[in-house]
């Protein structure tokens, strides 16, 4: 659609995809993904979980696009647990996206299926043991 794709060069809306608020590209939230999974930690321990995973988690995105494709870009596949060590590297894992408002995002190689809410401007994303979140970038 030109049209729709010269108001977005213009204005950086689209009339056709706007009202699907997970398409776009989001970046993975290390303080928000921190305070679920450790809301109650001290000072330290939160610099320290904090700092890990900016570590492990550096360059971690995702993407949805409008044909329901999901790209998870840069994510080590390891269950966030304390006292687990990292083991692997970043993998780039794609999927699919169902639904609207509430997701559910199914990734290759998995079996299982993640859903996805919106908690105010994140996307967080849960399945395995811990919730991971991730805010849209601009």
């Amino acid at each position: 659609d030109l049209k729709d794709l010269s108001k977005f060069l213009e204005t950086g809306k689209s009339s056709k995809y706007d009202s699907e608020p997970i398409l776009g590209r989001w970046t993975f939230d290390a303080n928000a993904t921190r305070r679920r999974a450790r809301p109650n930690a001290s000072g330290s321990e939160a610099v320290k979980l904090r700092t890990w995973m900016n570590e492990k988690f550096p360059k971690s995105s995702l993407v949805a696009a409008p044909d329901h494709l999901l790209v998870l870009k840069g994510f080590p596949l390891i269950k966030l647990q304390s006292g687990q060590p990292y083991s692997g590297e970043a993998k780039n894992l794609k999927g699919e996206w169902q639904g609207r408002g509430d997701y559910e995002l199914t990734l290759e190689g998995g079996t299982d299926k993640r859903t996805a809410k919106f908690d105010g401007n994140r996307l967080i994303i849960s399945g395995d043991s811990t919730s991971v979140a991730f805010i849209k970038e601009d």
